[in-house]
């Protein structure tokens, strides 16, 4: 008898966690758009993130920028 309360309990544990999961996942169409735009990205981690046009950072008090 104690078998069940723990399924139920498992069951109860898992569930919300699978239907959370699945809302924020790719279809297999659009990561096939993705990569054909843009092959580099199939690397993983290999990929670097893109460069941005960033102006650089002011250097810290008492400190000169080189």
């Amino acid at each position: 008898m104690k078998r069940i309360p723990l399924l139920v309990l498992i069951l109860a544990l898992i569930l919300p966690a699978n239907v959370f999961a699945s809302q924020d996942t790719l279809s297999l169409q659009d990561l096939k758009t993705i990569l054909k735009n843009d092959p580099a990205k199939a690397g993983g981690n290999h990929y670097g993130y893109p460069a941005g046009d960033y102006p650089p950072a002011p250097a810290p008090k008492g400190y000169e920028a080189v």
